[in-house]
């Protein structure tokens, strides 16, 4: 859907595929000064928001959707079977 993806930063976060400033972006937890500076970032760069909304979704489309979670598992199941 090409949404942006605001979450907050976690030891989950730092581990996995997102990328503040790049495909999502991060705010501190529980701090909602955080949270409304990123929103308000988002409101005044179109150009980051469009960024952003589109990198989100080619890593989701590469890693996530259904039919790569699905390509992942043919591979590990057919690798089990030899």
């Amino acid at each position: 859907m090409k949404k942006l993806l605001i979450t907050g930063k976690s030891a989950a976060t730092d581990e996995c595929f997102l990328k503040n400033g790049d495909n999502c972006l991060l705010c501190n937890m529980g701090d909602p000064r955080s949270l409304a500076d990123a929103i308000l970032q988002l409101k005044e760069d179109d150009g980051l928001r469009e960024r952003v909304a589109e990198r989100g979704y080619k890593l989701f489309t590469e890693h996530f959707s259904t039919n790569k979670i699905g390509e992942n598992y043919r591979e590990i199941l057919l690798a089990m079977s030899t």
